[in-house]
């Protein structure tokens, strides 16, 4: 299947050797978006420090009217260890590439004030294995490297370099 797989370079397939691998489906997930709020750090009970992150993506098609629609898709993304300490440097706004594997647990949440249910909630999240800032406005904050005037092209005979449309 397309999904699954394929062989390496080497011409053995990936997953020869490897016991339990047979149907072995790659989970990798690759989403660009924004940042809905700033990364919010945690510690679980023994004391291991990770990072949650609220990315927002957008999808937009045309409609059958010819107007376009568009709908925001949120994607709750967790990074542990030396990644967690990078993304709770995020804030709000910044544009990022994510990459990691999806992953989906399993919780138990109490409900109700006099008579008390327990339900189990199934949540889908992204552990994180790379975070990519996409974010032009920190590249147009940094100053410019200083350019050799004699480092720049020469100008071209016959034309002034008022009409040069760059």
């Amino acid at each position: 299947m397309p999904w699954e797989r394929g062989p390496l370079a080497s011409g053995r397939p990936a997953d020869a050797g490897q016991k339990g691998t047979e149907n072995h489906v790659l989970q990798h997930q690759h989403l660009v978006g924004y940042l809905g709020s700033d990364a919010e750090q945690r510690e679980t009970k023994s004391g291991a420090k990770y990072t949650v992150l609220s990315l927002a993506t957008k999808r937009s098609w045309k409609n059958a009217q010819g107007e376009y629609e568009s709908r925001t898709y949120w994607h709750r993304a967790v990074a542990w260890n030396r990644l967690a300490e990078f993304a709770a440097t995020l804030k709000r706004g910044m544009h990022l590439q994510l990459v990691g594997e999806l992953r989906t647990r399993v919780y138990e949440k109490e409900y109700g004030n006099r008579k008390k249910f327990t339900v189990k909630q199934h949540m889908c999240e992204i552990a994180l294995q790379s975070i990519l800032k996409l974010d032009r406005a920190e590249q147009a904050a940094e100053p410019a490297p200083d350019v050799d005037p004699s480092e720049l092209p020469p100008e071209q005979p016959g034309v002034p370099s008022e009409d040069v449309p760059y």
